[in-house]
C-alpha cells in the first residue's frame, strides 16, 4: 500500500457549495447507513456493541458536521485550512517521533505522540463543528434561502 499525504486544495472552497436540503439528505443518509453498519459489525464481525457505538459516534460527527460546514464558501475554506494544518502537524510529529525513537530498539510508539495527535485532531476538527453550528443557525434564521453558486 502506498502512503500518501491527504492535503486538500483551498480552491475546492471556491466552487459550488451545498444547499441546506443537500446537507439534510447527507445527514439522514449517513445516519441510516451508520445504523446498518453498527448492526452488521455487531452481528457478523462480533464487535462489542459499545465499541461499535463509539466508532458510530465519531463517524456521525463527521457526517453531521461536514455538510453543514460546506454551506458557505468562507467556512468551507477555513475547514479545509484546518484539515491541512492537521496533516502538516501529523507529518512533523511523525518526523520528530522517528528521530526520538531512532536509537531505541523495540520500544513501542510513544504515548505522548499519540496524545499530541489526538489533541491536534480535536483542535482541527472542532473548526468544522463550530462552522457547522454557525451555518445551521444561519439556515434556521433564513440566511441560506438562495444557493450561493
Amino acid at each position: 500500500m502506498i502512503a500518501h499525504i491527504h492535503i486538500l486544495d483551498e480552491s475546492l472552497g471556491g466552487g459550488k457549495t451545498l444547499t441546506p436540503r443537500q446537507a439534510v439528505a447527507v445527514n439522514l443518509w449517513g445516519l441510516g447507513v451508520g445504523a446498518v453498519l453498527v448492526a452488521l459489525a455487531c452481528t457478523l464481525l462480533l464487535v462489542p456493541f459499545w465499541e461499535a457505538m463509539i466508532y458510530f459516534g465519531i463517524g456521525m460527527y463527521f457526517v453531521l458536521a461536514f455538510p453543514w460546514a460546506c454551506l458557505d464558501r468562507e467556512s468551507l475554506r477555513r475547514v479545509i485550512r484546518a484539515h491541512n494544518r492537521l496533516v502538516y502537524f501529523f507529518v512533523a510529529l511523525l518526523i520528530v517521533t522517528l528521530i526520538v525513537q531512532w536509537g531505541t530498539d523495540g520500544k513501542p510508539f510513544p504515548k505522548w505522540a499519540v496524545g499530541a495527535l489526538i489533541a491536534g485532531a480535536v483542535a482541527s476538527y472542532s473548526v468544522m463543528g463550530y462552522y457547522a453550528v454557525v451555518n445551521f443557525g444561519k439556515w434556521r434564521r433564513g440566511v441560506f434561502r438562495k444557493p450561493s453558486r
